[in-house]
Order: C-alpha cells, then structure tokens, then sequence
C-alpha cells in the first residue's frame, strides 16, 4: 500500500472513529434527558437534576435539558394567592442562564410549545434579577409570538413602561388584552394574580384621568377576599378611591378609604388637593411625618408645593418645589407620575426665578 492510500485509510478510520464517538455522546446525551424528563414531569426535581446534568455532559448544547434545568432552577410555583413571590427560593440566575442556552440552542425547532415557556421564564427570571434591559425584549418577543397567552408578560412589561420606561400609553395598550376572559383563564394562577393587573390599570387610568375607569379597577381589588386589607396592592385601590372621592368633594368617603388604606396623611392631603381644598390640604400635609424616603412620602412635598402654587404663595411654593426635586431625585426607579410632577416642577421653578 502506497503512502497516499495509507494516509486516506487512516483518515477514514478517524473519521469513522469520530463518528462514532459523536453518535454515542448523542445517544447518551438523549438516553439521560429521558429519564430525566421523566422524573421531572413526576415533580422529582432531586432525582431530575442530576440525570439532566448528565445529559449536557455528553451534549452541553442539549436544548432540551437546559430547558428541564431552568424550570428545576426556578422552582415550584406557590399555590397562595396574593403571594409576592411566584417561585418562593428561586435561583434566577441560573434559571436565566439554562433559559437562554436553550433557546441559543435551538429548542424552538426541538418543541415550539416550551420554546415559548422557555422565553417566558427567561424575561421573568431577569426580571426578578432586575436585569430589565434583558427581560423586557424577551417578553415583547413572548407576546407577538404567543399574544392571547401573554397574561404574565404584558403584566410585566407595562409594570416597566409604568414604573421605569415612562411610557404611560404604550403600558395601557400592552395591558388591557391581558383582562380578556381568554388571557385570564388560559391559565389559574393568571386568575389568582388579576387583581394585579387590576392594580396596575387604576394607576394608568388615574394617571390619564379617566377616574371612573381607575376607580372601576380600584374598585375590583378591594372586592376581591382573597386579599388582605394590608396587602400592597389594596392599600393603592383604597387611596385612588380617595383620590376619586376627593375630586367630587366627597373629603368624609376620602377619609375613610385612606383610613382603610393605613392612614397614609400624605396622601389624604392629596385628596384634599383633588377636591381643591388647598388649605385643608397644607393642614394635613405640614402635620404629616412621612417615615422615610418611599414614593408616598413624596406626596407631601407635592400637594404642598401645588396647594401653595395654587394660593399664590410663591415663597412656600418654591419652598416645596425644590423639595420635591431634591426628594424624588434620590429614587433609583421614578414612575410615570414622578416623572410628570419633576417635569412640571422644574417649569414652575424657572416661572419663580
């Protein structure tokens, strides 16, 4: 045998060698994401892990285990309704990073349907990261791609526009399908978290003062009993009602649902505000002792530097201006609202000067 045909043998023994070796690692690699899967649609996430490990030994761009493993990394979902967490004891970042290696890794042509999953709990899982630059195109591409089954992902992203991306229109719009009877009840835990959907649409409409909208959402949460009066999202559907009530000058029914809401002064001097009962409003404000540098402690600031803008007293009213600026500048997210005032504030101080 000449060099060149030993050469040529040679190369195809490795090859066919190497073939193989790659057939064997594949099969190995599948035999484990099997019997992984399988423990894991049993809910054995302790005896699906490390089988699902496993697999990625022998195929590190198995789709498919990533998948398992991120939905093992988030965990369980918590059945009580009202519970903040979704995923109690979480690890998000390992969620996020077997997530987005499943989805680099091909799984929509392996399964569409949990590509979808997948895309999902990945803009979730930055989400609880506060990586909202990475979560939300996520969740936008969830929605064109999934859109009557988006109910979690337009939550979240109008909560962004809402709370960071001032983007009040664009929030509502992406909102309102997720009330649809189709979104809801796609799904029990959407139905168990409507309220915050609910929650989330009074604040928009409030904020585009349509009051009878926001108080129609308002209105809904604290009619729901799976709620507690204290939870956060109830104490915010008490005080728009006061809002509400405030502006028809109805100030005893405001009273009483800021009392519900904890009795939160700075915001019942807003009520006050609404209803244009300026002196009463700088009554309530000035007394108030806001307890730290929250949202609701800015309200004072602000129906003081309105109520003094609207009675003519330039000095106080420069006064609060400032302290409105100075108080809201510290907050690492300011929301549609805060955004609005400290834009108008900084107008009316350059009025002043």
């Amino acid at each position: 045998m000449n060099k060149k045909n030993l050469w040529i043998g040679l190369g195809i023994v490795v090859l066919a060698g190497l073939f193989i070796f790659l057939a064997g690692t594949q099969l190995l690699s599948a035999y484990y994401l099997k019997q992984g899967a399988t423990e894991f649609l049993k809910g054995d996430f302790i005896k699906a892990k490390p089988l699902l490990d496993a697999s990625l030994k022998f195929n590190p761009r198995n789709s498919e285990s990533h998948f398992y493993l991120g939905k093992i990394a988030l965990g369980k979902i918590t059945e009580t309704p009202g519970i903040d967490l979704l995923y109690p004891g979480a690890d998000y970042s390992g969620a996020a990073v077997h997530f987005e290696k499943a989805i680099a890794s091909g799984l929509e042509r392996k399964n569409k349907d949990i590509s979808l999953i997948a895309l999902n709990d990945a803009g979730f899982s930055y989400y609880m990261l506060k990586q909202y630059e990475k979560s939300v195109p996520l969740f936008l591409k969830y929605i064109e791609l999934n859109p009557m089954r988006a109910f979690a992902a337009r939550y979240f992203v109008a909560l962004d526009y809402f709370s960071r991306s001032n983007k009040p229109q664009e929030a509502l719009d992406i909102l309102l399908p997720a009330i649809e009877p189709s979104a809801v009840s796609s799904s029990d835990i959407n139905g168990r978290n409507l309220f915050r959907v609910h929650t989330l649409l009074a604040r928009l409409y409030s904020y585009k003062g349509d009051y009878a909208s926001a108080s129609k959402y308002a209105a809904l949460v604290v009619e729901n009993k799976d709620l507690s009066d204290q939870s956060l999202e109830v104490r915010i559907a008490h005080s728009l009602l006061a809002l509400d009530y405030g502006r028809q000058k109805k100030f005893t029914l405001a009273e009483g649902e800021i009392k519900k809401a904890g009795g939160l002064d700075c915001f019942l001097s807003a009520a006050y505000a609404a209803g244009e009962n300026h002196s009463k409003a700088i009554a309530v404000a000035e007394k108030a002792d806001p307890a730290g540098d929250s949202y609701v402690d800015s309200f004072c600031p602000q129906v003081l530097a309105l109520s003094y803008l609207a009675e003519g007293d330039e000095i106080n009213a420069k006064k609060y201006l400032e302290e409105y600026l100075s108080f809201t500048e510290k907050f690492a997210e300011k929301n549609i609202f805060v955004v609005r005032y400290r834009e108008q504030f900084t107008i009316e101080l350059l009025k002043l000067e």
